[in-house]
């Protein structure tokens, strides 16, 4: 998964996921922490924090 910073090409989070494809994922927890990582990073770039996060 990745996004994209309002400054164009600033990747600010880029992370894998092992989420199944084609499955319901969003009913489970490893969707829900995932989902709150990224609000996390877009929450921290919108107020002026780089919020880049890469693993």
């Amino acid at each position: 998964m990745i996004a994209l910073s309002g400054a164009p090409g600033q990747v600010i989070f880029d992370e894998s996921s092992d989420l199944p494809f084609g499955a319901h994922p969003r009913t489970g927890p490893r969707f829900a922490a995932l989902r709150e990582r990224l609000a996390d990073v877009v929450r921290s770039a919108a107020s002026g924090g780089t919020g880049v996060v890469a693993s």
